[in-house]
């Protein structure tokens, strides 16, 4: 079940484009409702009953377990672990991904 919301990922320019906008964005992080969302923001499954639904803690939208497995180091005023989607890892991380690293 894993592999299969791995193996729809984004080509690498289409991954550029959506880490330059995200680097971009300055606006406040909106939280997404649980209830709202119908299928992965990162693999786009739908969601069935009983799977679970989880917030990305960088930019609050919604994953399923597999999508969301990355996890960053406590800092700031987390005193825990942060379960976050790749894109939000790779902008997070700094060593993960340098800005030309998707560059064709």
């Amino acid at each position: 079940m894993q592999d299969e919301c791995h193996s729809v990922s984004p080509s690498p320019s289409t991954l550029k484009i959506q880490l330059e906008r995200q680097r971009e964005q300055t606006q406040e992080v909106r939280w997404q409702d649980p209830e709202d969302v119908t299928q992965c923001s990162g693999c786009k499954r739908p969601f069935e009953t009983g799977m679970v639904k989880q917030n990305c803690r960088h930019c609050g939208a919604i994953f399923c377990s597999a999508c969301l497995a990355r996890v960053i180091p406590p800092s700031g005023t987390r005193s825990r672990p942060a379960h976050v989607c790749d894109m939000c890892h790779t902008l997070l991380v700094k060593d993960a991904a340098p800005k030309d690293a998707y560059d064709e």
